[in-house]
């Protein structure tokens, strides 16, 4: 079953899920993706997968400032392993730009994966699938940051 908003996080960072309509999951990922984090991600990932027939995935990575290895090689297994259920992937590239390791993926990835620099393409490609992004996204902005502050609490 699907779970419409989800917050990740530990201390280092977060990643903020959304099924922004039966068939399209974007993920946002905020300051460090550690391994625990995405490990609990692949999970995650992984489990969803299971519950569509097919999903156009969209990652928003523009506030990524790094990321532990073991994390991106988790995610990265799940998705070749449920690759047929994707029908596209789109990844809005971090600040550092768009890697040779980020590319390496795009080709295991296939072309249906797409990797962007530009936020306001990212948002076009988002909208045409999912035109009420806009308002799910606020929502999970907000529950990120009340997440954020609980967890910040003595």
């Amino acid at each position: 079953m699907q779970t419409k908003t989800q917050v990740i996080q530990d201390a280092d960072g977060s990643v903020s899920l959304a099924w922004l309509t039966p068939s399209v999951l974007y993920a946002r990922y905020a300051r460090a993706l550690s391994a625990d984090v995405g490990n609990a991600l692949a999970a995650t990932l992984h489990a969803q997968c299971q519950s569509v027939s097919a999903l156009d995935f969209f990652a928003d990575a523009s506030s990524l400032t790094q990321y532990d290895l073991r994390a991106r090689s988790a995610l990265l297994r799940v998705v070749l392993a449920n690759r047929n259920k994707f029908n596209s992937i789109v990844l809005l590239a971090w600040q550092s730009g768009i890697s040779p390791a980020t590319r390496a993926m795009l080709d295991m990835l296939g072309p249906a994966s797409d990797a962007l620099t530009d936020s306001n393409e990212f948002s076009l490609r988002l909208l045409r699938l999912a035109p009420a992004a806009p308002q799910i996204l606020a929502c999970l902005r907000t529950l990120a940051s009340d997440q954020r502050r609980s967890t910040s609490l003595p």
